[in-house]
């Protein structure tokens, strides 16, 4: 089986797991690990399986970085997860310590989802996981001819109107669900009313 980079393996005898970094053909490196005993660096790729791993949402992902970027450790950092998970639904909302998170909404909905799916999320921890893709959207306003007039994002907080651009580069016209939302209250307008959805986004 020839694997690509980011996927998690299993050898089939020694049971050691890994992602895989560089690939050639059937060989490949497994990120962070050097290999002191053979000159070849690469291992055969018909000893390994894949892992399948649980998909976790963008805002997972980024707490779980948030939470790495203040441990001393990765070892810290899954345990203290692993405690935020484990905690949430036992009077505490899902919450990561040092971080402020949006009160409301966003708060409830992430909760009610850490404690649905709490085993996978504890799985995600432990052996890895893949970060969903989030959906993106198009906002056309009106339609010339071939032309298209559509809300764009130029830069953080700056969003605009602007004929079709999505050859030229500058400006982002496939927006997410939050960067709508963020336009439409700049705005005063529900741009979310008339979004279109057309694919999503790449996630890290």
């Amino acid at each position: 089986m020839t694997f690509k980079k980011g996927d998690r393996v299993k050898h089939k005898v020694y049971g050691f797991t890994g992602k895989v970094d560089k690939v050639e053909n059937d060989y490949f490196e497994l990120e962070g690990v050097i290999d002191c005993t053979f000159d070849d660096k690469y291992y055969d790729s018909s000893y390994f399986e894949k892992i399948e791993v649980p998909k976790v949402p963008i805002w997972f992902h980024e707490a779980y970085k948030f939470t790495r970027s203040y441990s001393v450790s990765e070892a810290k950092a899954k345990e203290d997860m692993l405690y935020y998970i484990s905690r949430c639904g036992y009077g505490h909302h899902f919450h990561v310590d040092n971080a402020v998170f949006e009160d409301g909404k966003d708060r409830d909905e992430h909760t009610e989802y850490v404690n649905e799916y709490k085993i996978d999320l504890i799985r995600a921890i432990l052996e890895g996981y893949e970060v969903e893709q989030e959906p993106l959207y198009e906002v056309v306003l009106f339609k010339n001819g071939d032309g298209r007039r559509m809300l764009v994002r130029f830069s953080e907080s700056h969003y605009t109107v602007k004929w079709d651009v999505e050859y030229f580069g500058q400006w982002q016209q496939k927006l997410t669900k939050d960067e709508i939302e963020e336009a439409s209250e700049l705005h005063g307008v529900d741009y979310m009313k008339i979004a279109k959805r057309v694919g999503r986004g790449v996630a890290e």
